[in-house]
């Protein structure tokens, strides 16, 4: 059977992590040995190891964006992230292919990872571009990047620069990776990352995807849906204070703690008469409000969301994803460039609302059941049974698998 390693670079949060689970566990009982790979150690224990028989390894970490702008593309945002600085960018590389020494992946999942990319490409290593819209960017026909849609026009020049700059680095990386004396030859070619994936997959629905034109944009690019989500919230475990009357309306949040104006926004939920339960983490203070409780573990999103919960984040990719699947209302405050264009696509489909705390109105929460339709991507495992069969990796594929460890996709 295959060996397979699903690897992210996000600095923070479950959000690429915890809807990885499901695929894992069918991964696994189809045979499969399975790998991930992540900057958190904890994270992943929490929400794939402890639940499944998963070997985890710690990843290259890249520092926390902060920005709303002018992250306005692809290239910008990796920028602001770091990957123009070709001595952390060699390192990191550099550490993903001691990864793939060890762990002699088969195939490789890059969920947000363009460090685990160039390494995969250094090593000969066969590659799929996975995760939402927003990390799978479309290339145009010249081999460029368009920039975000939905957000302010965005200066093409500056797109080219960024873009420039990470090709210098990935250039000046793949340069040192030569001579330190390991086996692997990085080709310096920024947009050659994206173009020798094996396959590009985007896990969302097509009226979820960030960009509008994809459909017109040359490349192969797949609409998976959205990956399912565990049956309980990783390492949160239900109990009294988490229950909820799911025959009336309630809000249930997860807000970042530095979420600007988070009391202003406390204040409102609980002028809406609703019973609400918030997690955040980090935030000590005690409600004021009978109507709202806080809890200090992580909310059992499963048990708790349904139809009538509204739910209140920052537009999270797991968070997010599970309201959708549990048909919950959504109200978002995003906090960086992809929140902004997850909210906007999902204002526009009619199952979202988009708020920002320095227009803080009670009318959003207290109308929420009233203005949006309910969602319509049910959770299910097709989107898991659908990326192995695309890799080769489905029950009718075992037979292109050697049965030893390392055998190779037939062609």
């Amino acid at each position: 059977m295959a060996i397979i390693l699903i690897g992210t670079e996000v600095p923070e949060g479950m959000g690429h992590v915890a809807p990885w689970l499901d695929f894992c566990r069918l991964a696994i009982g189809e045979k499969h040995t399975v790998h991930m790979a992540g900057p958190d150690l904890l994270v992943l224990q929490r929400c794939i190891a402890s639940r499944a028989p998963v070997k985890i390894w710690a990843a290259p970490r890249v520092s926390p964006m902060r920005t709303l702008a002018p992250t306005r593309s692809w290239p910008e945002l990796l920028v602001s992230l770091g990957y123009a600085q070709p001595e952390w960018l060699a390192g990191a590389v550099l550490s993903w292919a001691s990864i793939l020494n060890a762990a002699q992946p088969d195939v490789v999942l890059t969920d947000y990872a363009p460090a685990l990319m160039a390494a995969c490409q250094a090593m000969g290593v066969r590659y799929a571009e996975v995760g939402g819209g927003f990390c799978v960017p479309p290339l145009d026909r010249d081999g460029s990047m368009p920039p975000f849609p939905g957000l302010d026009a965005a200066d093409a020049r500056t797109t080219s620069q960024a873009l420039a700059q990470l090709t210098n680095a990935l250039r000046r990386a793949a340069a040192a990776i030569s001579s330190s004396g390991e086996n692997a030859r990085a080709s310096g070619d920024w947009i050659a990352l994206h173009l020798q994936a094996h396959r590009r997959i985007v896990l969302s629905p097509r009226e979820l995807d960030h960009y509008d034109e994809r459909e017109q944009i040359l490349g192969p690019v797949n609409h998976m849906g959205l990956l399912g989500l565990p049956e309980a919230s990783p390492h949160s475990a239900a109990s009294s204070d988490q229950q909820a009357d799911k025959t009336s309306v309630h809000i249930v949040a997860y807000l970042k703690s530095d979420t600007p104006r988070l009391d202003d926004i406390i204040d409102a939920m609980a002028s809406t008469g609703m019973p609400a339960q918030i997690h955040s983490p980090g935030w000590h203070k005690p409600s004021p409000h009978p109507s709202i409780r806080f809890s200090e573990r992580p909310l059992d999103l499963m048990g708790i969301l349904g139809s009538n919960s509204v739910f209140v984040g920052n537009g999270g990719l797991a968070s997010t994803g599970l309201a959708l699947h549990r048909g919950s209302t959504v109200l978002m405050l995003p906090q960086h460039v992809e929140q902004i264009a997850m909210a906007r696509r999902l204002v526009k489909t009619g199952v979202g609302g988009l708020f920002w705390s320095s227009n803080l109105n009670t009318v959003a929460l207290s109308l929420a059941r009233g203005a949006f339709t309910t969602s319509r991507w049910t959770s299910s495992s097709e989107t898991e049974k659908r990326i192995l069969e695309m890799m080769g990796l489905g029950h009718s594929d075992h037979a292109q698998w050697n049965s030893q460890p390392g055998g190779s996709l037939a062609a």
